[in-house]
């Protein structure tokens, strides 16, 4: 019965992980598609930036589909648990930003061999290490806000602006960093503790996401 249970929630995360996954690609075109590939191989280490941007792009894109169609009204009429939707929300925005990344990292290699006067990966990797979690704890801002006002559209446009906004100061921060307090950036445990405080705070987003999510009256 146990393993039943398990096969059948396991199959649900699968079909709501393909439905996050695919309605966003569905509005992309192919010359979009074209064009993304294309800039990832020729910008350098800058396409780390816009590659980790389209993945919150289709994110959000994902999630305003699903506003407008009252895709989560429908969802919680059938026998789908809801911490099931939240749990997918996340793991589909992880592995979106995941496979961009990797994406963008392997043709940096590629280019690499070809174009040996492109800069080392490895010196490259802190800023693309840092980018990453910026990416990961604006998920963890936004996905949240989105639960706790999910049905109401203009609250959803304001948690899209807010996540921007966070987004951006983040971005300024390390900058300033960067420019400014380089002793702090040399410090060996720095990349290790952000990394775990981006854990923390994507464990602390999804108890919240899943206490919003379960407080709100959805119904077709």
């Amino acid at each position: 019965m146990i393993n039943s249970n398990t096969s059948y929630h396991t199959r649900n995360l699968a079909a709501l992980l393909k439905k996050d996954f695919l309605i966003p690609l569905y509005t992309m075109k192919p010359v979009q598609v074209v064009a993304f590939v294309l800039i990832i191989l020729f910008m350098g280490s800058t396409s780390f930036t816009l590659s980790m941007a389209v993945a919150l792009v289709l994110i959000t894109t994902g999630i305003s589909m699903d506003e407008k169609y009252k895709v989560d009204s429908f969802l919680c009429s059938l026998p789908v648990k809801r911490s099931t939707i939240v749990f997918t929300k996340y793991l589909n925005a992880w592995l979106l930003i995941l496979g961009f990344v990797s994406f963008t990292v392997i043709s940096h290699m590629v280019t690499n061999l070809v174009n040996p006067s492109e800069p080392e990966f490895i010196s490259i990797f802190e800023g693309v290490l840092y980018s990453f979690l910026i990416m990961f704890n604006a998920v963890g801002i936004f996905l949240p806000a989105h639960f706790k006002f999910i049905g109401n559209f203009n609250k959803s446009v304001l948690s899209f602006a807010f996540v921007f906004i966070v987004v951006a100061i983040f971005v300024v921060l390390i900058i300033f960093l960067i420019f400014y307090s380089e002793t702090i950036l040399d410090e060996p445990l720095l990349p290790v503790w952000c990394t775990i405080g981006t854990i923390l705070l994507n464990a602390i987003s999804l108890f919240l996401s899943n206490y919003f999510y379960k407080k709100q009256e959805l119904t077709i």
